[in-house]
């Protein structure tokens, strides 16, 4: 790259999440994860500046006083809502000529492949680059870089509110369903193996709880390549956050109450086909619920909490009608769950660990002198009956 261009790194962070409140500031080995990011960032050939872009909002105003205690890191706050306005005004202030857009929820961001995109751009002399085009690199190393032009053009281009929280939409057009498409010349940037698997983004507890394992057992500055060789030797950390889809968080503002329930609804117009009351539980079933405006059918839970197939969270007071006393995915039950099933789930004589968990009940529940384990409620309500009438 023989030109010197003015090339400014922008990190779009907030204090307000729904999913995990205040992860800027969450600890990582001693440091909030926003520095973490920061130190990352700083490892970079080619970036002149960098700018962490957050909003006016109150909330923000402890992540605001941290940076301004940090050398050489500038801060920029702004519109709430209009992230695009934000980048837009620092590029205009520093007379860029390149932008790379980071997102504060990527702690192990690698500087390697943010300099990848940025010469990938220069030496295509394209308008926007980016390794989330098609997907090689875990979730959470996500770079894109682009011209100031195009961010400028998108700018005077974009009013929906889609396309003005997330910024790049009218660039990569992937969005083609919920935002307006410009035209430009787009790069990927793509690794030789697919790594898309793995998920290195902090937008939930699981995702925090991987990644205080990574900072706990490797340097804090380890490249990519480094963590891969790490979660390879320990696999049943990687597995903990997988479930999680890409992008899942992203949200539509001003939606009414049907489209956040569009995939909800249309499952069920399936279901109501082959299953009765579309649950195979009369008490799950959407008889108990508003039909229309609430959720019908989960996806995945984690700690106390559920997501719908529309992506909507919340919390599990419900509990799988109450026998998930420890939360869903308990790292521990997880893992021997996992370590059973790789010696098989159900054999044709008992298993040893029948008698171990029928001697460990008895052991703690005084009354018990025996244990005969039955497949759901019904059963075994039904049995203490029988042995009531039999005994009395």
């Amino acid at each position: 790259m023989k030109k010197k261009y003015k090339i400014i790194a922008i990190i779009q962070t907030r204090m307000r999440s729904r999913r995990l409140p205040n992860k800027a500031l969450l600890d990582l080995e001693g440091k909030p994860a926003i520095l973490r990011m920061i130190e990352r960032v700083k490892l970079s050939k080619l970036i002149s500046k960098i700018y962490i872009a957050t909003s006016l909002a109150q909330e923000d105003d402890s992540l605001a006083n941290l940076i301004d205690k940090e050398k050489n890191i500038l801060l920029f706050r702004g519109d709430e809502k209009n992230v695009l306005s934000r980048f837009y005004e620092i590029s205009k202030k520093e007379g860029a000529e390149i932008v790379v857009r980071l997102t504060g929820d990527c702690p192990l961001i690698d500087p390697y492949i943010i300099d990848q995109t940025i010469e990938l751009l220069i030496s295509k002399k394209a308008d926007y680059a980016s390794n989330t085009l098609k997907r090689t690199y875990p979730d959470g190393l996500d770079v894109e870089v682009f011209t100031a032009s195009s961010l400028d053009s998108t700018y005077k281009n974009v009013r929906d509110n889609y396309s003005l929280e997330h910024v790049t939409p009218y660039m990569h057009g992937k969005s083609k369903k919920v935002s307006k498409v410009g035209n430009y010349t787009k790069v990927s940037l793509e690794y030789i193996a697919d790594f898309s698997c793995l998920r290195w983004t902090l937008d939930e507890e699981r995702d925090l709880a991987v990644i205080r394992e990574i900072f706990k057992a490797l340097k804090p500055l380890s490249s990519w390549q480094e963590i891969i060789a790490f979660l390879i030797k320990r696999p049943f950390i990687q597995m903990r956050n997988q479930s999680i889809n890409i992008n899942e968080g992203s949200s539509h503002h001003g939606e009414n109450i049907s489209k956040r329930y569009k995939k909800s609804n249309l499952f069920f117009k399936r279901a109501i086909n082959s299953v009765p009351l579309g649950s195979q539980t009369f008490s799950k079933s959407f008889i108990q619920w508003p039909r229309g405006a609430s959720p019908l059918f989960i996806e995945r839970g984690y700690g106390s909490k559920i997501v719908d197939i529309d992506g909507n969270h919340y919390v599990d007071y419900v509990l799988g009608l109450l026998p998930i006393t420890l939360g869903y995915c308990d790292s521990d039950v997880d893992e021997a769950v996992i370590k059973q099933i790789n010696k098989g789930p159900i054999f044709s004589l008992p298993s040893k660990l029948e008698t171990i968990l029928s001697e460990k009940l008895i052991e703690i529940i005084p009354c018990a002198e025996m244990v005969r384990f039955g497949k759901n409620g019904s059963d075994v309500t039904t049995a203490a009956i029988r042995i009531a009438r039999a005994f009395t």
